[in-house]
């Protein structure tokens, strides 16, 4: 065994990333002798983001490659690990070939930020903290991991545990600070960012490209209206209205959980079919079809009482009236009209994956004004509905360039 390398068998390697340039050292670090066989470990430095939801999680690369997964953590949390594992592995494939500069490896670093932890499988948030740190440790040495508390910080799992209230629903600040750090972003004035999930809409208001809230909790944020419980597929219709329009009179609508948002999407083509999905109100497939049985339920009927165009006017009302609950908080959120100069626009960056809810809210007179700018045209669709957690990866990434842990061999 030798433990030193000659300088022919150093090397420096100049890689590139679509997020950015910067020169990569990639060292072999020792050299064995086996067999008569040369095994040489090779280190890498990448960095890695994951976003760990109640109900998804997001993991990203510092190149932008992402992916996106549905994850009940009420019902899964004890499966984080193995999920974590094969997020990566799959975002490390290129095709069948695992991709350069993308396998984990003991010196890249795992950028974390979280909702997942007020999941009611736990007694409490800083129980669920703990225990996703856990999970996320039983796939990945803590060693190598870095969480994002609100305020911009890093902790180490250890600091994160003790400081749990810090880093629960952190991720719309890490947003918010990436975004408003992207220079290619910069040339706009934006007053506020809209993050549209499945769950919730994040609101964040913004004055001279800074964060411009003194919240930090949820419930301080659904107090001024900068976190919306609504969202793109798993609100409750119930959640959204009491009543609906139904032969021309108010019908209320049942208190149970027969149909989500989703099903009006389906129904009114704004989103895809996914027939092996069953992630529903009823454990069927996200089909038009059934989400037609869905919907009609609410008001007590079902698809064989009920035709298609009225079923399409209650997915129209519910969809409307989603709209009206986002406005609302939007406008509560935004700078008044009077307040901007003449001839400028109240400009908005949104990201995720709530495209048709925006272009209702463009055709509501109150946002004739507001210019609506998606993340998606930047960044492209999966890094977008991903972008809190490529926000944890390339934030850390640029702010601790050549701070990572020391590997072990």
């Amino acid at each position: 065994m030798r433990d030193a390398l000659t300088s022919t068998q150093r090397k420096q390697v100049f890689s590139t990333t679509s997020s950015c340039f910067r020169l990569r050292f990639v060292c072999y670090t020792r050299l064995f002798q086996v067999n008569s066989a040369i095994l040489v470990l090779v280190m890498d430095d990448s960095v890695w983001g994951i976003d760990i939801g109640g109900a998804n999680i997001k993991l990203c690369h510092c190149d932008e490659r992402s992916v996106a997964i549905p994850f009940p953590m009420w019902t899964d949390y004890q499966q984080l690990g193995s999920a974590v594992l094969d997020l990566i592995r799959r975002v490390s494939l290129d095709g069948n070939e695992v991709a350069a500069g993308r396998s984990w490896t003991p010196r890249s670093i795992m950028a974390v930020t979280m909702t997942g932890e007020l999941a009611d499988c736990f007694f409490s948030r800083r129980e669920g903290v703990s225990l996703i740190l856990d999970g996320l440790a039983s796939a990945i040495p803590a060693s190598q991991c870095r969480v994002y508390a609100v305020g911009g910080e890093w902790l180490t799992t250890q600091q994160a545990k003790d400081a749990a209230w810090d880093v629960a629903a952190s991720n719309w600040h890490a947003l918010a600070s990436w975004l408003l750090s992207r220079k290619q972003l910069a040339h706009n004035q934006y007053k506020a960012i809209v993050d549209i999930g499945s769950t919730t809409v994040d609101i964040i208001p913004v004055h001279d490209h800074c964060i411009a809230t003194t919240a930090r909790t949820d419930r301080q944020r659904m107090q001024l209206g900068q976190l919306v419980y609504t969202g793109m597929e798993r609100t409750p219709i119930h959640a959204i209205v009491k009543e609906l329009v139904v032969e021309g009179q108010n019908c209320p609508v049942m208190a149970e959980r027969f149909s989500t948002i989703v099903d009006a999407h389906l129904i009114l083509g704004t989103a895809c079919e996914e027939l092996d999905n069953c992630d529903t109100a009823d454990g069927r497939p996200r089909s038009r079809v059934t989400a037609l049985a869905r919907l009609a339920r609410m008001v007590g009927e079902d698809s064989e009482t009920m035709g298609e165009p009225e079923i399409e006017q209650l997915a129209e009302q519910v969809l409307e009236a989603q709209c009206g609950q986002v406005a609302e908080s939007l406008l509560r959120n935004l700078p008044a009209s009077s307040t901007i100069n003449s001839g400028q626009s109240r400009c908005v960056l949104v990201s995720g994956h709530g495209r048709p809810l925006i272009d209702r809210l463009r055709k509501r007179s109150e946002f004739s004004d507001v210019q609506f700018t998606m993340l998606d045209e930047v960044v492209g669709w999966e890094a977008s509905r991903c972008a809190p957690a490529l926000a944890v990866a390339q934030l850390w990434q640029e702010q601790n360039q050549f701070a990572h842990p020391k590997a072990t061999v």
